[in-house]
Protein backbone atom coordinates (compact mmCIF):
# COMPACT_ATOMS: atom_id res chain seq x y z
CA UNK A 1 0.00 0.00 0.00
CA UNK A 2 1.03 3.61 -0.57
CA UNK A 3 -0.70 5.68 2.09
CA UNK A 4 -0.22 9.34 3.02
CA UNK A 5 -2.63 9.43 5.95
CA UNK A 6 -3.99 6.49 7.94
CA UNK A 7 -6.88 6.89 10.39
CA UNK A 8 -7.67 3.77 12.44
CA UNK A 9 -9.78 2.81 15.41
CA UNK A 10 -9.24 0.04 17.93
CA UNK A 11 -11.00 -2.11 20.52
CA UNK A 12 -8.61 -1.32 23.37
CA UNK A 13 -5.92 1.23 24.18
CA UNK A 14 -3.29 1.20 26.92
CA UNK A 15 -0.33 3.58 27.09
CA UNK A 16 2.07 0.75 28.02
CA UNK A 17 0.62 -2.22 26.13
CA UNK A 18 -0.43 -0.27 23.06
CA UNK A 19 -3.28 -0.64 20.59
CA UNK A 20 -5.34 -3.84 20.53
CA UNK A 21 -8.11 -5.39 18.48
CA UNK A 22 -10.12 -8.57 18.90
CA UNK A 23 -9.74 -9.97 15.38
CA UNK A 24 -6.52 -11.10 13.70
CA UNK A 25 -7.47 -9.91 10.24
CA UNK A 26 -8.32 -6.40 11.51
CA UNK A 27 -5.02 -6.15 13.36
CA UNK A 28 -3.07 -7.38 10.31
CA UNK A 29 -4.66 -4.85 7.96
CA UNK A 30 -4.19 -1.98 10.42
CA UNK A 31 -0.52 -2.90 10.95
CA UNK A 32 0.09 -2.89 7.18
CA UNK A 33 -1.49 0.54 6.75
CA UNK A 34 0.36 1.95 9.77
CA UNK A 35 3.71 0.72 8.41
CA UNK A 36 3.22 2.33 5.01
CA UNK A 37 1.55 5.58 6.08
CA UNK A 38 3.43 8.85 6.40
CA UNK A 39 1.11 9.90 9.26
CA UNK A 40 -1.14 7.76 11.47
CA UNK A 41 -4.07 9.02 13.52
CA UNK A 42 -5.86 6.91 16.10
CA UNK A 43 -9.57 7.72 16.49
CA UNK A 44 -10.82 6.47 19.87
CA UNK A 45 -13.38 7.44 22.47
CA UNK A 46 -12.89 7.26 26.23
CA UNK A 47 -14.35 3.76 26.63
CA UNK A 48 -11.34 2.29 24.76
CA UNK A 49 -8.76 3.43 27.31
CA UNK A 50 -7.28 0.67 29.50
CA UNK A 51 -9.68 -1.86 28.00
CA UNK A 52 -8.23 -5.36 28.01
CA UNK A 53 -9.37 -8.54 26.33
CA UNK A 54 -8.73 -12.19 27.15
CA UNK A 55 -7.12 -12.81 23.74
CA UNK A 56 -6.00 -9.44 22.40
CA UNK A 57 -4.49 -9.05 18.95
CA UNK A 58 -1.76 -6.43 19.29
CA UNK A 59 -1.65 -3.82 16.58
CA UNK A 60 1.14 -1.78 18.10
CA UNK A 61 3.30 -1.87 21.19
CA UNK A 62 4.03 1.12 23.41
CA UNK A 63 2.45 4.28 22.02
CA UNK A 64 4.70 7.00 20.68
CA UNK A 65 3.97 10.56 21.66
CA UNK A 66 4.70 13.33 19.17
Amino acid sequence: YNVDLCVISCKGLDMEKGITDTRDYNATIKKAFMRSAKKVFLAVDRVRFVKEYTFPRYISGRLLKS
